[in-house]
């Protein structure tokens, strides 16, 4: 399973624009491969979050190559930012682990991000807790993500697991809890039918 990891940096007074924009991208539901995306505004840099899951690194591929581009011609959100960066991350736990209520009944995701080859350890564990995933970085050697689904939000500090024998707090590099919008969740046809 790949996790498209999407911030981008939105232009001054573009927030609403940009929000509209992203519901543009509706149509991916229906693409071979696409499982959800969902996502939020990072309430300590009002950067905006996206996070979408997909079966295989081919599907996204094959998305890159065939609707990605006319969907982000259409939608002008392109005009709503100044920046936008791109991680892909291969998680660690297979297509079943990844429970269907966990998307539907999200209402805040906390994502935290380590350095070094880690493993988790222990399971996640807290009131509201729906379940979690991670996953190592594409891109850079040893970066691993780990992904947490909750329902009515989670604490910031709040310690949800241990990863490769090191406290959730000291093994982190960044940590972010995101509420979600609502008007951004997409789940694929299967997911929502």
């Amino acid at each position: 399973m790949i996790l498209k990891f999407i911030e981008c940096t939105p232009k001054p007074g573009m927030r609403a624009d940009f929000s509209k924009a992203q519901m543009a991208w509706a149509p991916i539901a229906g693409c071979d491969g696409f499982i959800a995306q969902f996502g939020g505004w990072d309430s300590v840099n009002g950067h905006a979050i996206i996070l979408a899951l997909w079966q295989s690194e081919q599907a996204v591929v094959n998305f890159m190559a065939s609707v990605h581009d006319g969907i982000f011609a259409g939608s002008g959100q392109e005009h709503t930012y100044q920046q936008c960066k791109v991680q892909y991350f291969t998680l660690e736990q297979d297509l079943e682990a990844l429970q269907p209520a966990w998307l539907l009944n999200a209402t805040s995701v906390r994502i935290e991000q380590y350095p070094g080859h880690m493993k988790q350890t222990k399971p996640l564990t807290g009131p509201g807790l729906l379940g979690g995933v991670w996953g190592r970085s594409n891109q850079e050697s040893g970066h691993c993500l780990r992904l947490s689904f909750w329902h009515d939000g989670v604490q910031a500090n709040e310690p949800v697991g241990d990863m490769q024998g090191q406290s959730a707090h000291s093994a982190m590099s960044t940590c972010l809890n995101l509420p979600l919008l609502p008007e951004w969740r997409l789940l694929s046809q299967i997911q929502s039918g």
